[in-house]
């Protein structure tokens, strides 16, 4: 059984509070399927769900319900889509990542373009995904102090994510590489490409 607790988040709105991650990305999957949540959106440890004309206690009760339901009618997890990232591994930060790793400039580029990562949740800017499974071998801690501004396409890692900065930004995040890949398409529905729950794979150029 997935635990959780949950509390009012606004006027509508309850959010369910897990205690980390992969237990998020779980419930998220099933919670997705069911069709009476109006919004369902994950977040780092926690999902925001909200379903119109209905209390906060049966909507969480429902979202009880749809997480820890294991019969053979349970909803079936939504198809886990792919992408491929084409990224010239040339960031400004490769060497300190090598030095504070003890590997090779060559060795970090291996690790981390022959890694798989799950899209854990979006934040922070938009089309920004926050991409898990990071291999511990090259887990860094951010910059001390974050850049003014990173490019748009930077290719980075930081407190165990690993992300593309769609647009030009501030960030404390140590850059790998970069991309001509475009997250974020304003004209389109949705505008972000990558969404929770997708699998990302990048491949060095």
């Amino acid at each position: 059984m997935t635990a959780f607790s949950w509390r009012r988040y606004g006027e509508v709105g309850v959010l369910l509070e897990f205690v980390d991650s992969p237990h998020v990305l779980s419930a998220y999957r099933r919670l997705r399927t069911v069709s009476q949540f109006d919004e369902c959106v994950p977040g780092a440890t926690t999902i925001y769900v909200e379903m119109a004309g209905t209390s906060p206690s049966l909507v969480a009760a429902l979202a009880q319900r749809c997480v820890n339901d294991s019969s053979d009618d349970a909803p079936a997890t939504t198809e886990i889509r792919s992408h491929t990232i084409d990224v010239h591994y040339d960031g400004a930060d490769l060497a300190d990542v090598a030095a504070f790793t003890g590997l090779t400039v060559d060795e970090v580029v291996g690790v981390h373009s022959t890694g798989v990562y799950t899209v854990s949740f979006l934040g922070f800017s938009r089309g920004f995904a926050y991409l898990a499974g990071l291999d511990p071998r090259i887990v860094v801690p951010r910059l001390a102090s974050p850049r003014t501004s990173v490019p748009a396409g930077s290719v980075a890692m930081g407190a165990g994510y690993t992300g593309i900065y769609p647009m030009s930004s501030p960030g404390g995040w140590r850059l790998l590489g970069t991309t001509t890949a475009e997250l974020f398409d304003p004209s389109s529905d949705p505008p972000n490409i990558l969404s929770a729950g997708d699998q990302v794979r990048f491949n060095a150029i």
